[in-house]
């Protein structure tokens, strides 16, 4: 099956009428979307038409991000989606920056308000906590050729080493020139590739894309912009990206609570003191972070869609009066892991002499999963022995000992008769 045919299954026409409606709701107040696991949410943004301004989707992590950017891509084409990553490696905390990742942040904010094919941005809290540079900036700081104008070779090469540029013999990575006779290469920040530009005097004969390997042409262009290096650099200035993009975005995202808390902890770091000590990183690169407070402001004022993958609200209520019926009735030492978005089914028997719930996902999924938990319960990373399969299901554990596992695939569960508990109870499926 295309994936074009799936497409089509998923979003019905009652569901794209529906999701018309959402977004006339989402310009007057909170809109969530539930039910929404594994790709659905993708399905769903690639469905979004008639957008005053490109889509920003917010994952929780890099991780989350890049699997929404890939099913995104995978629907829309590569050029209709554009990642929006951190210009540093690791954390900005280490002052450690990322030339690719660089590139990748100045060609998303080239595109966003000028690219009528651009439409969707992935990002997430980290990148959204860096400061970009503004539009003026943007433009202040870029360079425009085109096939067939008259550019003076002198006065670009000035421009060039003003802005950062470094003149090599040949060019290796972003920020490098070279000029040889009439040929001109340049490594900007906006593209993947270096541009060469071939001049017959004073006017441009060709420009084209070419491999720093290989130095060989790969794509003949008639006009490129070369952007310099304003990424959040303290030389250029910045703000945050709430205020580079339209007003008319439209947010899509999990936990908005969630992702202003990242944001505010990133921004309340300080550098690290074992780069400080090893005298490695740009300590300056803190002052690149946004302020939090003015950020919240900001992101209060833009239009949100939240999606989860809990089908309902009253599941909640429904699961905690299940969750209270079994918990009371089990004896100490009885434990209950649920899987959700990393399915478990297979587990090596994990004593325990305390009642939880084992959510055995990434850290950074917990806090999505909190909110949804009964009064009372807790949550922990997932004991060493676990190792994901491919179904949902609830697995419990008493004593060591491992008792049947049951999946909550379809809205009955069984459950082994303790005390006053029944031999059957319903759970609804999350």
């Amino acid at each position: 099956m295309e994936i074009t045919e799936l497409d089509g299954l998923f979003m019905t026409p009652a569901r794209r009428k529906a999701l018309a409606g959402v977004l006339a709701l989402a310009e007057r107040g909170r809109v969530e979307l539930r039910g929404l696991a594994g790709s659905a949410p993708a399905m769903v943004f690639a469905a979004l038409e008639g957008l005053k301004a490109p889509l920003l989707v917010v994952g929780d992590s890099l991780d989350d991000a890049g699997y929404l950017y890939q099913d995104l891509t995978k629907l829309l084409g590569d050029d209709a989606v554009s990642m929006f990553p951190s210009g540093y490696k690791r954390d900005i905390k280490y002052g450690r920056v990322d030339p690719p990742s660089q590139i990748m942040r100045i060609e998303t904010l080239n595109r966003w308000n000028d690219d009528p094919a651009l439409r969707v941005v992935v990002t997430y809290p980290e990148a959204m906590a860096e400061k970009v540079a503004s539009r003026k900036s943007l433009s202040d700081h870029t360079l425009a050729l085109k096939v067939g104008e008259e550019i003076d070779l002198e006065q670009t090469r000035r421009w060039l080493r003003e802005n950062g540029f470094k003149e090599e013999d040949y060019v290796y990575e972003p920020g490098h020139f070279a000029v040889r006779g009439s040929i001109l290469d340049i490594f900007g920040y906006s593209s993947e590739l270096p541009y060469r530009i071939d001049l017959f005097g004073d006017e441009i004969d060709s420009i084209r894309a070419f491999n720093i390997e290989t130095q060989l042409s790969e794509q003949k262009l008639e006009s490129v912009s070369v952007t310099a290096n304003v990424g959040g650099s303290g030389d250029v200035g910045g703000e945050s990206v709430l205020e580079f993009i339209s007003p008319d975005t439209l947010i899509a995202l999990r936990d908005a609570d969630y992702t202003l808390s990242r944001i505010r902890a990133v921004a309340g770091e300080t550098f690290s003191t074992s780069a400080m000590i090893a005298d490695e990183g740009d300590a300056s690169a803190m002052k690149n972070l946004v302020d939090p407070d003015k950020f919240d402001a900001g992101f209060k004022s833009f239009a949100k869609l939240h999606f989860t993958a809990v089908r309902a609200a009253e599941t909640v209520k429904q699961s905690a009066a299940v969750w209270n019926l079994i918990s009371n009735a089990l004896p100490k030492g009885f434990i209950i892991r649920i899987s959700t978005l990393f399915p478990t089914l297979s587990a090596s028997c994990w004593p325990t002499d305390t009642r939880s719930i084992y959510f055995p996902t990434a850290r950074n999924r917990l806090h999505a999963l909190r909110q949804y938990l009964p009064r009372g319960a807790t949550t922990s990373p997932s004991p060493p022995c676990c190792r994901p399969s491919m179904k949902d299901s609830l697995t419990m554990l008493h004593g060591g000992a491992c008792l049947p596992t049951i999946r909550f695939s379809t809205v009955s569960i069984n459950i082994p008769s303790r005390g006053s508990v029944p031999a059957a109870a319903n759970l609804p499926c999350r």
